[in-house]
């Protein structure tokens, strides 16, 4: 027992800090003051202190479930506990950051923190990635309204992505709730968790009003939107309401595709996203996975921009001129809104104009 000072630590080995023993590590000609290439177990009453802004870097299997005084970097696997069946908490007093290959491990079994269920306390800011996997232990069966903070931070930003959590029984399912204390609070609610029900692409066609175009997200066939100046608005629907499951902030598109807004609609069934900078002749890829918890079905979306390809064959021609040609006069509904690409409501020679002035436009392969 006692106090331990170094310039820096490399362990390449399997050690242990016991309760009551303190690794202190200083210095400030490392980048990193300790680093665990192997296997490194921190006991509930041990302290690893970090000074001159130094970190902890796990690069291999962490056990912890004392005090970390500085930061903690997990780069591979940690649990935050000494390795037995107890469960435990560990206390960074720093920050908290997880890599997009990194994996935490949390046990629940009961609803004691700590005591029953495995948690991370970091008094700073807590950057979040890679895989969450939580498991059931000791025959323990969770019910509903049960909660569990597994993660409390100064402050976040990111999620785990993916998260693994364990079968419910009954018609429960968890909600992850990563805003009403900075972390991550897992809890049980009734109810079948959501399901993406379809996708579809919005525009206004003046006085016939909105119309959508549906949009098909398995990977197979893009969907293409030909109406000028391309994706504006897109909904997602959901099986239930998913409220209680949703998290503003999380979706990602790339492409050069920006989210300029986002809310739930239709009683929490429907999320809309408000786009822009979209091109013309250019693929897109929409995700919501993050956004609500739980989440089945086709979470992401491939869409393309090619305006004027008003038979969605990914190709602008002379075909489209003729689909628009004969449709010209026509009310315009959500079952002709493609040949309305000009969105005035009205389908006519403008929109053959506008199609002739694309050809010989293609999306070609979407990644």
């Amino acid at each position: 027992n006692g106090a331990f000072s170094c310039l820096r630590l490399v362990n390449n080995a399997t050690h242990a800090v016991m309760p009551g023993t303190s690794i202190t590590a200083s210095g400030s000609s490392y980048a990193n003051a300790i680093e665990n290439n192997l296997n490194l177990t921190i006991h509930d009453g041990g302290t690893v202190t970090l000074t001159s802004a130094k970190k902890l870097v796990n690069n291999d299997n962490l056990y912890a479930g004392g005090t970390i005084n500085g930061d903690l970097e997990n780069n591979d696997y940690l649990l935050p506990a000494n390795g037995t069946s107890a469960t435990d908490q560990l206390d960074i007093q720093g920050d908290f950051k997880q890599s997009s290959a990194a994996q935490l491990r949390i046990r629940l079994g009961g609803t004691l923190p700590a005591d029953q269920y495995d948690r991370i306390d970091a008094s700073g800011h807590a950057e979040l990635a890679g895989t969450l996997d939580v498991r059931l232990i000791n025959g323990f069966a969770p019910g509903a309204g049960d909660r569990f903070q597994i993660l409390e931070a100064g402050s976040r930003t990111g999620v785990f992505n993916p998260v693994m959590l364990p079968t419910l029984l009954g018609k429960l399912s968890w909600r992850l709730d990563y805003y009403s204390t900075p972390g991550l609070e897992l809890e049980v609610v009734v109810g079948a968790p959501p399901a993406i029900t379809g996708w579809s692409s919005i525009r206004t066609h003046g006085s016939a009003g909105t119309l959508e175009i549906p949009l098909d997200p398995t990977d197979g066939q893009v969907t293409t939107e030909c109406r000028n100046e391309g994706i504006k608005l897109v909904a997602v629907d959901f099986s239930r309401d998913v409220t209680a499951f949703y998290a503003a902030g999380q979706i990602v598109v790339t492409g050069g595709l920006m989210v300029t807004g986002e809310a739930l609609t239709n009683g929490g069934t429907r999320l809309e996203i408000r786009l822009g900078g979209s091109t013309d002749k250019t693929c897109y890829s929409i995700n919501v996975f993050n956004s609500v918890a739980g989440l089945s079905g086709d979470a992401d979306c491939m869409v393309g921009v090619l305006i004027g390809d008003a038979n969605n064959s990914r190709t602008v021609n002379t075909i489209d001129m003729a689909m628009i040609k004969s449709r010209i006069s026509q009310p315009v509904t959500a079952a002709n809104c493609r040949q309305d690409v000009n969105l005035s409501g009205t389908i006519n020679t403008i929109d053959m104009a506008l199609t002739k002035s694309k050809i010989p436009n293609e999306l070609g392969a979407c990644p």
